[in-house]
């Protein structure tokens, strides 16, 4: 079935990124890794996701793990003292989406 989906459009991540998420969801990690394998092998890349906010009349933008923004240090420190507050209320994320690396044996460790 993959295959169908990655030859509709060879050029696009689309199917690549939504059969690595599915993967993900359901713990298969060997095809996910398949998966983001072949999505190099063919060539396809993913851009990375952009996020925007508006403080004082002022759009800023950021991505995962930049540290180039000049208010990075301040937006880390926010988000560390909000995911205290979080886990303080019960919250406990969902460990069943954390991104791992896959070995050639399909050993994993998490990335984040």
């Amino acid at each position: 079935m993959e295959d169908q989906f990655f030859s509709a459009a060879p050029e696009s991540p689309a199917p690549y990124v939504l059969f690595s998420n599915i993967y993900s969801s359901e713990g298969r990690w060997k095809e996910k890794a398949r998966t983001i394998k072949r999505m190099r092998e063919m060539g396809v890349s993913k851009e990375t996701g952009m996020s925007w906010i508006e403080i004082e009349k002022k759009v800023q933008s950021f991505v995962v793990g930049d540290e180039k923004h000049a208010q990075s240090g301040n937006i880390y420190g926010v988000l560390a003292k909000l995911f205290r507050h979080m886990t303080a209320e019960g919250y406990a994320p969902e460990k069943r989406f954390n991104l791992y690396y896959l070995d050639q044996d399909g050993k994993g460790e998490p990335l984040v």
